[in-house]
């Protein structure tokens, strides 16, 4: 059984044929075919046809059957919907009460001094948004306050520990060899409120370091977010498999090293500095002996940091594979499941994913032989000052008091050693991450094409000899293309598939860029303008229709926000959509979830058409943004628009397979090979005899020799 869901509604009318002709022959060989289908010459195919509306089987039997006795079949094939009996909800049942969302949370409650003088900064998050810095470094200015706030918290914190640890050496030498309790109990006292203000310092620092870096995280995300969406369509080709990571895993890595492995990096830093102070404060000799194994380590760091670093690095390029594997097959789960492919693609992603397991497999193996000689290093400095130490003690020379605040300093030295050794993994996982978020800022964005901010709303369309080569191709996908878009007037882009009609589209919509060539409105070159300003002009409708979770209401309104209720009516009549609404129980508040994907594809290309009405775009480009419709739904489309069009100063441009649909327009341009081979209207194009001709001639006829197939095989033998 071969099951096809409307797959030649983007090609054009040759290729549809040898489609049909080839799936006529599949048939004849004894094989089931399931086709759903719009168009007359598919349906030719079939030997019994399906009329379905809302759920329901209308009728069945062959194609001139139904046409003979199915109104419902006729008004699908001609655009007649006068048969339709539509049940319309009330105004009110149209707009029902939007159900009550708990805002998002942006302060706490918080009232105390510690909420107000760590929530996170204004300027940080107006920095973000406007788009400043190139690097991670310059979000870190607005709360760098907190960073040094909490450096100064660490370095208390540090002091107080060391601080008990010389009372304690007091303690023995002064009070319990000499036994005066009295300097006992009063260097008891005094630790005890050094350890109370070393744990004050620990939880202010906490709290300061963790807002600062919830802050940072917060900026990066925004900054990244942000620049990402000002990049061009060619760089989201390119980087499709990276640019999640950048906004997650890389984001998230960044962030957890400022919370945790930055602040625990300058806490050993600074408690380490600080006991080896005190250690030659207290012998000089003695600290030499502890603290001849720090060369030793440092030079087993550097060595780690040389053989690890290309190991994290090549873990973040695997894992950015992973993750795209994943969003590429659960998109296309449907193709996956209808063709038994689980095992197959589970087996991909078990490779992809090996593949990041060795790769960090071989970081982890560096940091197995890293850590246990940080072990062996420490416990040889524990070793040799109990050599030395002794021996002095034994002599006279050093008090048992400063040798067991040795002991006690040394623990608190390594302690720190191998903390911060522990850090280098988060380190080096945050520094690549850094890294390619600063790749991302550092890249420049095509939201400005020139110095003027200002298009002219009148004016027709040009393109003055463009080219186009997409990257690492051979042949342009448009050479040297002129064409004028008159205003007013709508003008259909027809041509075989790969002719470069959708191509056209994005150089129009400012989604690619001429590799030659210019295009302009009226005089104003579109090279001199604000490309952002430019797309406000624009409406855009292609067949992969991008609608967002929220309902129908909130998809129409985002091409313009501050638009009425009655704004987006209007428009969804403009665009056919608002009977289907109707008939919808919550209306227009209907939910749309996981970009629509629970509506059917029709609707889907409504929605994104009433979008593109209620823009009230000065140019309307729409590329097979009515393949998914059925002929009734399609030609009030192209009624309304072609109004809309003839009484204001808009253009609007259509790529069409549908020959019918390129007939109602007024001018038809045939793309052929990247090259404009006729323009002119449908009866001056048939007149010539060239392509166009050609391409409608295969239409008609596709049309009728299916038609003659199906007969045939009705007639008794």
């Amino acid at each position: 059984v071969l099951i096809l869901d409307d797959t030649t509604s983007a090609v054009d009318a040759v290729t549809e044929a040898e489609i049909n002709t080839a799936l006529g022959r599949y048939a004849d060989e004894g094989h089931m075919l399931l086709v759903i289908a719009r168009r007359r010459s598919t349906l030719q195919l079939a030997s019994r046809v399906v009329v379905l509306d809302k759920g329901r089987m209308v009728d069945t039997g062959t194609p001139a059957e139904l046409e003979a006795r199915c109104p419902a079949f006729r008004a699908l094939m001609t655009g007649d919907s006068d048969f339709l009996a539509t049940s319309h909800n009330s105004h009110n049942e149209l707009w029902p009460a939007e159900p009550a969302t708990q805002d998002d949370v942006t302060d706490t409650g918080d009232k105390g001094f510690v909420a107000r003088m760590t929530r996170v900064p204004e300027n940080a998050v107006q920095q973000a948004l406007a788009g400043k810095g190139r690097k991670v470094t310059s979000l870190l200015k607005p709360v760098a306050w907190m960073f040094v706030i909490a450096a100064l918290l660490i370095a208390l914190d540090s002091a107080a520990g060391v601080g008990v640890l010389i009372l304690l050496q007091h303690g023995i030498d002064s009070g319990v060899a000499a036994g005066d309790m009295s300097t006992i109990g009063l260097c008891a006292l005094l630790a005890l409120c050094l350890v109370i203000v070393g744990w004050c310092s620990y939880s202010l620092q906490t709290v300061f370091a963790a807002r600062a870096a919830e802050s940072v995280q917060h900026s990066v995300r925004l900054r990244s977010f942000g620049h990402m969406l000002r990049l061009g369509l060619p760089w989201h080709e390119k980087h499709a498999d990276s640019r999640l990571t950048r906004m997650t895993v890389d984001v998230d890595s960044l962030a957890r090293f400022l919370q945790n492995g930055l602040a625990g990096a300058a806490t050993s830093l600074v408690t380490m500095f600080a006991i080896a102070a005190t250690m030659f404060w207290l012998d000089p000799f003695l600290a030499l002996t502890a603290l001849s194994a720090v060369p030793v380590a440092a030079l087993a760091t550097m060595i780690y940091r040389r053989l690890s670093t290309p190991a994290y690095a090549q873990a973040r390029l695997e894992i950015g594979k992973v993750n795209s594997t994943l969003q590429e097959k659960v998109s296309g789960l449907r193709v996956v499941q209808s063709h038994g492919q689980q095992e197959l693609e589970g087996a991909r992603l078990r490779a992809l994913s090996e593949r990041f397991r060795a790769t960090r497999v071989r970081a982890q193996k560096y940091l197995a032989v890293y850590f246990p000689f940080l072990t062996f290093c420490t416990e040889a400095s524990y070793a040799a000052v109990l050599l030395v130490g002794a021996s002095q003690v034994a002599a006279g020379e050093m008090t048992a008091g400063v040798l067991a605040a040795f002991f006690l300093l040394l623990g608190q030295f390594y302690g720190p050693v191998q903390q911060l050794s522990g850090i280098v993994d988060a380190w080096q996982q945050a520094t690549a991450s850094g890294k390619h978020i600063d790749e991302l800022l550092a890249t420049e964005g095509t939201e400005h094409l020139g110095s003027s901010s200002v298009l002219p709303v009148t004016g027709a369309l040009h393109l003055d000899e463009v080219t186009f080569s997409y990257p690492d191709s051979h042949e342009p996908a448009l050479n040297k293309l002129t064409l004028t878009i008159p205003e007013g007037m709508v003008v259909a882009v027809v041509g075989r598939s790969g002719a470069g009609k959708s191509t056209l589209i994005k150089l129009i919509a400012g989604l690619y860029f001429p590799t030659h060539g210019n295009i302009r409105i009226g005089v104003q070159m579109l090279d001199d303008a604000s490309l952002t300003e430019y797309r406000r002009q624009i409406g855009l409708v292609d067949q992969d229709v991008a609608l967002f979770s929220s309902d129908i209401a909130e998809n129409i309104r985002y091409s313009r926000p501050s638009a009425t209720n009655e704004d987006v009516e209007i428009a969804s009549q403009r665009a056919g959509l608002y009977e289907m609404v109707c008939n919808l129980p919550q209306g227009f508040r209907t939910p749309v979830n996981n970009g629509g994907a629970d509506l059917p594809a029709g609707q889907r290309q409504l929605i994104a058409l009433a979008r593109a009405q209620l823009a009230n775009a000065h140019i309307l480009l729409l590329d097979e943004a009515t393949s998914c419709l059925d002929r009734t739904s399609e030609e009030r489309l192209m009624s309304s628009l072609t109004d809309v069009v003839h009484a204001g100063k808009h253009s609007a441009l259509i790529v069409a397979h549908r020959l019918t649909t390129a007939q109602r327009c007024d001018l038809i341009a045939v793309i052929d090979k990247g090259l404009l081979a006729e323009y002119g209207t449908h009866e001056q194009l048939l007149s010539a005899g060239g392509l166009y001709t050609r391409l409608w001639h295969d239409s008609v006829s596709s049309t009728a020799l299916h038609r003659q197939h199906n007969m045939k095989e009705e007639t008794p033998g």
